[in-house]
């Protein structure tokens, strides 16, 4: 809103009648309007430049019409009292009470305090003059300093003491500085001294200022305040006292410049008497032989003189400052003839020494003690030959001069050379004047030039402005006749819309009458539609009924289809169990001792191993009751089902999975430990090659048989037979299985188990496709692990799965699962009891794992084995055996290696032995694909490259759950090395310092967790850096909901799949550029980092910055550019052509085999053939073994 403008008596204050008469003066008496013109010609006389002036204008003319009314003008004066004060021009400083403004060549000259100047014992013409040397000394803000003023004083030649007291009466304020009336006081005071006039002890009324009185308060001479003049630099020998402010205004108006001719002192009446300087010749401290040399070179025309001109190389030649030599040359020139005599040259060489070698500033006005012998005029009273005759030289013995016939002649010469002295002293006290008047009439003639220069720069301007507007008429003339041509058109076409609109009003009478007919049709037709959307309505909600009835005789139905689908499989099972009997029955030939009975009844009645449960011993050894066949199924918890979080508390603490599995039966793994008491990895159980005798190696297995030129194979049975790996016949192979179960000799007396329900029919959504190959996939990460690779092998099981696969999936024991377990989708899980060494991976043994690779490859009749990881053991070494056994095997490397480090090279040389017989390799980049190649010198044609995906029907954004107040960052990976951990920990402290509403979540768990820990502890982060530990993978996503930012810290990376997953949810991604990680997510959607802390720090930075202000995309348009980018459908189709590629290659021999281990180095490959070898003999071995029990 525009702030309101003062009243004319608030914009002028005290000086109304100042602003009146100038406003009289510029109107010339009319008190109307001012032009344009008129204003600017009156204001430029201020001396403003033309700047400032158009910014007073803009100010002044508030209705913008090019003329100042009163109230206009008197805000232009106001402005520009304003600038010339030192302060803004702008509306706000209106109402500042200042002094008015300085014209110059106006006719009226304003005085401060006119109403009042009759009370003020100050003359105005004296105020004016005091005003002058005021404006001359520049004063800021409208105040001189004790610095600017002390000057001007001190040439007063007055003492210090009454300097000090005429300063103490003077500043009113006593704000240390002296305003225009302070200082017109001051001078006044000084003058008033200089006349012999007493200083007094206190202002009376009639010399405090008009504005200042109401302040006033008179002081004690005794608390007067010593700042100003204590300063003994200052000291100043004193001087003559002048009639008037002549040396006042000399010094402020010459600029400081040395006096031309001798300094002139009037008396009281204005009679100029000579001054008086004490100072003899021998007082004098400048050395003139020392100079007399350098003089003499100068003096080229040996006059005794020498000019500037003559002077100046000389001069410079010193390195003093060429304005101080100027002001140097004019001191020493006291004449002011533009030559200097040999004193004049050495007081000149002087004042330079002093410069030079004690950085003395020459004086602004010769000392006495400094004035040349030569030019110092006689003391008083003396007359020339006095002085003459005062020198120590000693008068001509016997001359008597006071009786010289001469005396009465030299006294008239005195007295004429007094009078002489006199007249020249008059004359140059003339010249001085004149020279001030000249002065002031060339700063009129400048005034008047600058005016001139105005006026003709305004009439100029006028001129261009006419031949605009003459410009402007010309093209307005255009206009109108181009509009009056359209105007003369216009009526045409109106007269011709006129004749249209006639016929148009007919044709709307002859049709009225039409459309009343036919909305009276319309209206019947609409009563109709009213009656027939009420009978629909009736109909959809019997319709509605009806559906709701088949609903529940679908759900029934279902119910009864699950029913006899699972007693169709009591049914199949008791039909399986009685074949088995019945061959048993068949081989013992009638003949059955106890022993083998309970071997028997251990096989018929002991859950295999591809049971659904495992059953407690001890309710089987103490229980007789019926209801056991009654025991409903138990599946364990799906990792990855989709989880809630509680709203309420600490979302960590309340995590709780919807379960959407059908049965409630507890955990039969949660009570006893199927693997407690029987393992082939124990050492104290029985070993399985005790059983075998020397006669089971009398033939060599090695040796080719007469029969056939086939290669040897060390899975074809012994006698001849065909053997076929069904799920029957493997059930009952009599081999000490290290999974069983339940050890055989856990039977007491004959007392038989039931055997637990078959494995759960497929889910019913499955679609019906054709069974492909049955593939098993093999890692040391899985659930309960929390990770990219872990989510990557169960989705894409799962959809494979769906595509018609049987998957089983193969990885190491976690706390609280061992043994087989199924998913609620069927997912078959095989939890191997084996040692785990460092990073989630088992101890490396190769042959301690073949009987399970065999054992379940054959038993699940695998014909692809598909391993996860460069850095899981178990996947490499059982794809070593695989190659053996003859499965094909594929291979999807999640990782980035280098080359330097020695570990890197064991391992690449170990992935490259892993991989010699791989049939095809899937990479999740391009840059794995490259990196893989490298490091394995695999062939790139066998080299896939199929990117991870996530299911985004779990993982989808939920801002509610955010922090408004917040800004939570999100770590979700193994904390390892690899992952950066070292990086994150000094970055966390660093974020927490330079953002206090930052906070950190960081989810899973391994070795390098300690570190991070520590980093909590010493900075006292426990509040905001909150570790939830290992998270399920189905409960993830209510980790990653709570964020706003997702950082990735790791130092090599081949796709990142949390990347994804937090993406899917909402977040914006920040993570270090390496490995495959550009390839994952668009550039708006991802924040790319160098690998350095400082990096890190900077581009997280930006991002909460962002994220703080708002910027961020919207979670929900970030969901929906995930979902069109990723689908694990269209991964599991590319995977499942790797497959079928894969299994049309041939087989490879052992001795292709060989010969390729070979071809990788001699002593490597030397060693790898070993491990051949040992595996090889292993696999014979077991099978004599389970030939020997058969």
């Amino acid at each position: 809103m525009a702030m309101a403008l003062p009243s004319l008596y608030e914009i002028a204050g005290s000086h109304l009648r100042v602003y009146e008469e100038f406003f009289s003066e510029a109107t010339n008496g009319q008190h109307g309007l001012l032009k344009a013109e008129e204003a600017a010609a009156f204001l430029r006389r201020s001396n403003l430049d033309n700047a400032t002036l158009g910014q007073v204008w803009n100010v002044a003319d508030i209705s913008r019409r090019g003329l100042l009314d009163k109230q206009g003008f008197f805000i232009a004066l106001k402005l520009i009292a304003l600038v010339q004060q030192g302060q803004q021009p702008v509306q706000e400083n209106l109402a500042v009470d200042v002094d008015p403004p300085m014209f110059f060549g106006s006719g009226f000259t304003p005085v401060p305090f006119a109403d009042n100047e009759t009370e003020w014992c100050i003359q105005p013409d004296d105020r004016k003059k005091y005003e002058d040397i005021f404006y001359s000394l520049m004063p800021v803000n409208g105040k001189l300093s004790g610095e600017q003023v002390k000057p001007v004083l001190f040439n007063s030649g007055l003492s210090k003491n009454l300097l000090r007291k005429i300063w103490d009466l003077s500043d009113i304020d006593k704000d240390g500085h002296l305003d225009k009336h302070e200082m017109t006081l001051a001078l006044h005071l000084v003058y008033r001294a200089l006349e012999n006039d007493p200083v007094p002890d206190v202002l009376p009324l009639s010399m405090i200022p008009p504005a200042k009185r109401e302040q006033y308060k008179p002081l004690s001479t005794a608390a007067i305040s010593r700042s100003h003049f204590s300063s003994t630099s200052l000291d100043c020998p004193p001087r003559s006292r002048a009639s008037s402010v002549t040396s006042l205004e000399r010094y402020s108006s010459l600029e400081h410049t040395a006096p031309k001719h001798p300094f002139v002192s009037r008396s009281l009446s204005g009679t100029p008497v000579p001054v008086m300087l004490p100072c003899s010749r021998t007082a004098w401290p400048v050395d003139v032989g020392a100079w007399q040399l350098e003089f003499r070179n100068l003096d080229t025309n040996d006059d005794g003189l020498i000019s500037g001109a003559e002077a100046k190389p000389y001069f410079l030649q010193t390195g003093v400052a060429q304005n101080l030599l100027a002001h140097i040359w004019n001191l020493c020139d006291t004449d002011g003839v533009g030559m200097l005599n040999l004193e004049q040259f050495a007081l000149a060489m002087h004042l330079i020494e002093q410069k030079k070698k004690h950085n003395l500033e020459p004086p602004m006005l010769l000392t006495p003690d400094l004035i040349p012998p030569s030019c110092r005029p006689p003391q008083r009273g003396v007359s020339m030959v006095d002085v003459d005759t005062s020198t120590d030289t000693p008068p001509p013995v016997g001359l008597d001069l006071a009786n010289s016939p001469f005396r009465q002649e030299m006294d008239q010469i005195s007295k004429e050379i007094n009078n002489m002295q006199i007249e020249k002293r008059e004359l140059e006290a003339e010249i001085v004047q004149a020279e001030a008047d000249m002065k002031v009439k060339q700063a009129e003639i400048r005034n008047l030039e600058v005016e001139y220069n105005t006026l003709e720069a305004t009439i100029n301007q006028m001129e261009r402005q006419k031949l605009e507007a003459q410009k402007r008429l010309d093209e307005l003339d255009v206009q109108k006749e181009t509009l009056e041509d359209m105007v003369s058109k216009l009526k045409v076409k109106l007269e011709q819309e006129e004749a249209d609109m006639l016929t148009l009003d007919t044709d709307v009478e002859r049709n009225s009458e039409f459309i009343r007919v036919r909305q009276e049709e319309l209206n019947s037709k609409r009563a109709q539609l009213q009656q027939l959307r009420n009978e629909e309505k009736v109909l959809e909600q019997q319709l509605e009924q009806q559906m709701s009835e088949i609903r529940q005789a679908s759900q029934q139905e279902k119910g009864l289809e699950f029913k006899i689908e699972m007693m169709q499989n009591t049914v199949d099972q008791l039909k399986t169990q009685h074949v088995t009997l019945n061959e048993q029955l068949a081989h013992c030939n009638g003949d059955v001792k106890l022993t083998d009975l309970n071997r028997l009844t251990d096989k018929l009645t002991l859950p295999p191993i591809e049971s659904i449960t495992l059953v407690d011993d001890s309710k089987v050894q103490h229980s007789n009751q019926s209801n056991e066949d009654e025991q409903k199924l138990t599946f364990i918890d799906n990792p990855f089902l989709r989880t809630t979080v509680s709203r309420a508390g600490d979302p960590f603490a309340q995590i709780e999975v919807q379960s959407q599995i059908p049965f409630t039966c507890e955990d039969p793994f949660a009570t006893v430990d199927p693997f407690a008491d029987a393992s082939s990895f124990d050492v104290s159980n029985k070993d399985v090659f005790t059983s075998a005798t020397a006669g089971d190696f009398v033939s060599d297995p090695f040796s080719t048989s007469s029969s056939t030129n086939a290669p040897f194979d060390p899975f074809k049975p012994l006698d001849g037979t065909k053997e076929t790996f069904n799920t029957q016949a493997s059930s009952n192979l009599n081999f000490d299985d290290p999974w069983a179960t339940v050890p055989s000799d856990s039977i007491n007396n004959g007392q038989l188990k039931k055997r637990p329900p078959p494995r759960p029919a497929l889910p019913k959504n499955r679609p019906i496709t054709p069974k492909f190959e049955d593939t098993s996939m093999v890692s040391d990460y899985f659930c309960p692990n929390t990770g990219g690779v872990e989510s990557h092998i169960y989705h894409l099981a799962e959809c494979l799965v769906q595509r018609g696969h049987q998957i089983v999936i193969v990885t190491h024991h976690y706390e609280g699962r061992r043994g087989i377990r199924y998913l609620s989708n069927g997912l078959k899980i095989y939890y191997l009891p084996f040692v785990i060494l460092f990073n989630q991976c088992v101890i490396p043994s190769l042959l301690s794992t073949l009987p399970a690779a065999r054992y379940i490859l054959q038993h699940e009749k695998i014909e692809i084995l598909h391993s996860h990881s460069s850095l899981s053991t178990l996947a490499q070494e059982f794809m070593f055996h695989a190659n053996l056994i003859g499965v094909r095997t594929v291979f999807t490397d999640h990782s980035l290696f280098g080359f330097a480090d020695m570990a890197s090279v064991a391992g690449n040389k170990m992935l490259e032995c892993s991989l010699v017989h791989c049939n095809r390799v899937i990479c999740v980049s391009h840059t794995g694909k490259e990196n893989l190649v490298l490091r394995s010198s695999f062939p790139s044609e066998r080299v896939y490259v199929i990117p991870n995906a996530l299911d985004t029907h779990h993982f989808t954004p939920d801002p509610s759950q955010r922090c408004p107040s917040k800004i939570n960052i999100v770590i979700a990976c193994r904390l390892t090395y690899r992952k950066g951990i070292d990086l994150l920990a000094r970055v966390i402290p660093r974020i927490c310092n330079e953002h206090a509403d930052v906070d950190f979540i960081i989810a899973g768990d391994g070795p390098m967790r300690i570190l991070l820990e520590e980093v909590r502890e010493s900075g006292y982060l426990q509040e905001r850096v909150k570790m939830v530990g290992n998270i399920p993978h189905n409960k993830i996503r209510q980790i990653l909901v709570l964020g706003n930012i997702f950082l990735n810290t790791s130092l090599t990376e081949a796709f990142c799949m949390t990347i994804l997953e937090a993406a899917s949810c909402g977040l914006h991604v920040v993570a270090t550029r390496v490995g495959g990680v550009p390839e994952v997510l668009p550039k708006d959607l991802i924040t790319l980092a160098d690998v350095s802390v400082d990096d890190i720090v900077l581009v997280l930075g930006k991002v909460i910055n962002r994220c703080r202000a708002g910027l961020q995309l919207e979670p929900w348009k970030v969901h929906r550019r995930i979902v069109g980018m990723y689908s694990w459908t269209n991964v599991a189709k590319r995977t499942e052509r790797v497959y079928m590629d894969a299994v049309q290659d041939e087989r490879h021999s052992y001795a292709n085999i060989f010969a390729k281990h070979l071809s990788k180095g001699f002593l490597f490959g030397i060693l790898m053939c070993i491990f051949v070898f040992l595996d090889l003999l292993y696999l014979i071995f077991l099978r004599i073994c389970d030939s020997t029990k058969k």
